[in-house]
């Protein structure tokens, strides 16, 4: 004779299945900071005539940044996390007319276009990220 299986047993042990099973770490927002210079578009290195309006990238405390995009100033907010999530939420920019224009909207949209970023361990540069490419990569603007 088969005796029936006590619930309370089974429900004692689908507890124990669920509290071993270990549950994926949540990402933690991240704040991203520095000043930074860009040295690469979509691949491809700034020409010697671009590099006299080369882009800038400043994060400002806590969710915010801004820069030149050459001529024209920008700023907006951003969210970012500690497994590399990016994303630009407010974006403005002037409206100047600029003889690097094509530089600045390839620049501006590419910025915008960000879904992550990736950080070098030492600092020596910052990407960030269109799914897992890199389109906009950094050098400190300090350095």
């Amino acid at each position: 004779m088969t005796r029936p299986f006590p619930p309370a047993l089974g429900a004692a042990l689908l507890l124990a299945a669920c509290a071993q099973t270990p549950q994926p770490a949540e990402p933690e927002p991240a704040t991203l900071d520095g000043q930074w210079r860009l040295e690469t578009v979509d691949g491809r290195s700034l020409t010697p005539r671009e590099r006299g309006a080369t882009p800038t990238l400043s994060f400002v405390e806590p969710d915010g940044f801004s820069g030149r995009a050459g001529c024209n100033g920008y700023n907006g907010g951003y969210v970012a996390d500690t497994f590399g999530a990016f994303s630009v939420e407010r974006f403005a920019i002037t409206a100047l007319a600029c003889p690097f224009l094509d530089l600045e909207s390839l620049y501006t949209t590419a910025l915008r276009a960000a879904d992550g970023y990736a950080l070098a361990p030492d600092g020596s540069s910052l990407s960030l990220l269109d799914g897992g490419t890199p389109i906009l990569t950094y050098a400190p603007l300090s350095r």
